[in-house]
């Protein structure tokens, strides 16, 4: 899954979240209740990884999107966003809204 959080092929950056399949049709949905928070280290630790992919930007944006950010590390989460909101070059102008509506999400969520 390492790996492929920094492969350049769309459909295999895709599968490692549950937009791509529907969440009740994705193999790592059965995961998210797991006593050990096995779900939760792969959002903080591969789907992460994706919002800062090296070389491609249209899987910057499918990772911004679609992040499950109700089960990661809001803060960190929150933080990264608030950096893409200030930078000012051609990626953090096209990421920089699906960042600012992830951050608007985390907070939300800390607030329930």
């Amino acid at each position: 899954m390492e790996e492929a959080a920094d492969d350049n092929y769309l459909p295999v950056i895709q599968s490692l979240f549950s937009a791509h399949r529907g969440s009740s049709r994705w193999p790592l949905s059965q995961l998210i209740n797991s006593p050990d928070n096995v779900f939760q280290t792969f959002i903080n630790r591969i789907q992460f990884k994706i919002l800062d992919h090296p070389t491609s930007l249209e899987a910057r944006v499918w990772a911004w999107s679609n992040i499950d950010y109700k089960h990661c590390d809001s803060q960190k989460l929150i933080e990264k966003g608030k950096q893409l909101c200030v930078q000012f070059d051609k990626d953090a102008n096209t990421l920089w809204e699906n960042a600012f509506n992830q951050i608007i999400s985390s907070y939300k969520q800390q607030k329930m």
